[in-house]
């Protein structure tokens, strides 16, 4: 199955008209026609837009499954220490209840607490930047 196929899929499954996937992700409608009929392909930014509102992956859209020896929440904390970071699970923060959970940076020896929503999106915005580099990558050599 090709990208456009998949964008029309996961737009059927979200219940959108093109239109409104047009609308939402700021494109064209006929982009997105073309895209879903296969006349033209979305480059990374089209395509991060379209994924952003579908809330899908970009290696959803492409049909890329990788092998799953890890979960994701382990490759995430895993990718994390190798930057020089570690997820504090649990923290007593002075700045309220809601911030219940930090990350600890390594070199500088402090923590900033986070609510579960700041570190569900820190999670997703790291995700989303290496699927777009990794995608970068297969464009480039074209796998």
């Amino acid at each position: 199955m090709k990208v456009g196929e998949r964008i029309r899929e996961f737009r059927i499954a979200k219940g959108w008209t093109q239109k409104e996937l047009a609308f939402n992700s700021g494109l064209a409608e006929i982009t997105i026609r073309q895209y879903e009929k296969g006349k033209r392909t979305p480059k990374t930014k089209q395509l991060q837009e379209i994924a952003s509102v579908l809330d899908v992956s970009i290696n959803e859209l492409l049909g890329i499954n990788p092998i799953q020896t890890l979960s994701n929440m382990t490759k995430f904390l895993n990718y994390l220490d190798s930057l020089g970071y570690e997820y504090i699970p649990t923290i007593d923060a002075v700045i309220g209840d809601d911030y219940d959970r930090g990350i600890y940076i390594k070199d500088e020896s402090i923590t900033i607490p986070l609510t579960k929503e700041e570190f569900e999106n820190l999670e997703n915005e790291i995700m989303r930047d290496v699927e777009t580099e990794i995608y970068k990558l297969r464009k480039q050599r074209n796998l």
